[in-house]
């Protein structure tokens, strides 16, 4: 019976003894858990505030790139608007220094020696026009080169440059009023000697004109580009090929 205690005192002290040192290892063990998870937690904050700063600092760059693309696109606004504007100014100076010219086409083309001032002072006799004075005459004329996509046998443009530019309307005017029928100076055609820009803005309105001519609607240009139609008492200006065509359709002139 005293070996039977003793063994079993022993075994509560052993067990005892266990639990104590199971208890002390637990107890280790939260402490260090608890520690790790405190510094695991600075770090984490710690490194959630680095990249906090990181964002900030790309968000204030992002900012300042957004500005600089704003004012770069306003300045190239800017830019684009004077470039526009100084090659309407160009257009235009080059227009005024043809204001004096006329563009004639179909006059026969010898491609030799060729007495272009007589055949022009010719024709406006042919007009009926009158050439007494100093400011009626010509002042220098020429050939033009003849493009490529144009026919062989087509007769190149005389260029032609008057002393006046009242005789150059006189003798624009007559030529779109005063056909003449027979003879070599049948089917000449005299053109404003306009600039490759101009020409180019006036051809835009031509679906426009082939309305206006089947309805035999009159209309005139006025300098550089602007359509200047008179119906119906009223006077209608169009400096825009898309005007012109809103106003044929509210006409039903289509």
């Amino acid at each position: 019976m005293d070996i039977n205690k003793d063994n079993k005192e022993q075994e509560e002290i052993t067990t005892k003894v266990l639990n104590e040192s199971l208890q002390s290892i637990l107890e280790e063990i939260k402490s260090e858990i608890s520690k790790n998870s405190i510094e695991i937690r600075q770090e984490i904050k710690s490194e959630i505030f680095k990249l906090t700063e990181k964002f900030q600092v790309m968000e204030d760059r992002l900012k300042n790139v957004d500005f600089q693309i704003v004012s770069t696109n306003e300045e190239v606004n800017i830019l684009t608007s004077r470039i526009h504007n100084l090659e309407n100014k160009i257009e235009d100076l080059e227009d005024r220094s043809r204001r004096k010219n006329l563009r004639f086409r179909n006059f026969e083309d010898s491609n030799k020696q060729e007495n272009l001032e007589y055949m022009l002072h010719d024709y406006f006799k042919a007009l009926g026009l009158k050439l007494d004075g100093h400011n009626e005459k010509i002042e220098r004329c020429h050939r033009l080169h003849k493009p490529s996509n144009i026919a062989s046998d087509t007769p190149r443009d005389i260029i032609t440059c008057f002393h006046s530019f009242e005789f150059k309307e006189q003798v624009l005017k007559a030529n779109r009023e005063k056909r003449i029928k027979d003879g070599p100076y049948s089917h000449i055609i005299a053109l404003p000697d306009l600039s490759y820009n101009t020409r180019n803005k006036r051809r835009m309105f031509s679906s426009g004109i082939n309305i206006l001519k089947q309805h035999n609607i009159r209309f005139r240009w006025s300098y550089p580009t602007k359509m200047i139609i008179q119906m119906d008492g009223k006077i209608e200006s169009f400096d825009q090929p898309d005007k012109l065509k809103t106003w044929l359709q509210n006409k039903s002139l289509n």
